[in-house]
């Protein structure tokens, strides 16, 4: 996947930072001042830069859960997905409630073949509450989850309500149409193939990036 699809269809989360209060008002300046550094960094694709300014903020202060998880994030967009999962899983130890944290360390687990966590964790955010966008990534990625462990039924009973509220997506049309491939014709009731678009029998190639769901790109904070 190349570093424009990671960064048009992950929308890349942002969270505003706040130090703890402990810190003197010349570290909160810095703080404030590598955010900004860390900000454009990552609207510009420079994760590396992104990277060094998050992790110079929590030199100063470790206790920001927002810090740990825009590291986290960062990690997963250069592929990191240890890095990733370790430090989403420090954001969400200092803050519980970032949902978009919880659904990033779902989709580093998935990356990493860790599919039962990912499904765990991807069920949690989407219990959090996510906007349209996340929750349809979500959604998206638990559906995969299943079908790496062979469990198509439930991946297609995500799927199908998805697509009818996107119908015109893509990856969601490829990922729905390789569910009913694995599906044996003999096991699926006459409604699947009386109802399942002629779309889905067709040969269709995978759309480029198909990982991510293209998504606007939205700084928080």
């Amino acid at each position: 996947m190349s570093r424009r699809i990671a960064m048009c269809g992950l929308a890349i989360v942002m969270v505003g930072l706040t130090p703890s209060g402990v810190v003197s008002q010349n570290a909160e300046d810095q703080i404030h001042a590598s955010y900004q550094k860390a900000r454009k960094a990552m609207l510009e694709g420079r994760y590396e830069e992104a990277e060094e300014a998050y992790k110079a903020i929590l030199k100063l202060d470790p206790s920001l859960a927002e810090a740990h998880a825009n590291l986290g994030i960062v990690f997963y967009l250069e592929f990191k997905y240890p890095e990733a999962a370790e430090t989403l899983r420090q954001a969400l130890k200092l803050r519980s409630g970032l949902s978009r944290a919880r659904l990033y360390l779902g989709l580093a687990q998935s990356s990493l073949g860790e599919y039962r966590e990912s499904i765990r964790s991807l069920e949690e955010a989407l219990a959090g509450g996510l906007d349209a966008p996340y929750r349809k990534l979500a959604q998206t990625h638990l559906a995969r989850d299943y079908l790496a462990l062979d469990e198509t039924e439930k991946a297609i009973k995500i799927l199908k309500p998805l697509l009818d509220e996107f119908p015109q997506d893509a990856d969601l049309l490829y990922t729905l149409g390789k569910a009913y491939l694995a599906v044996p014709a003999i096991s699926q009731p006459p409604s699947v193939w009386l109802t399942t678009p002629r779309r889905f029998s067709q040969r269709l190639p995978r759309p480029k990036g198909s990982s991510y769901v293209a998504l606007r790109v939205r700084i928080c904070g």
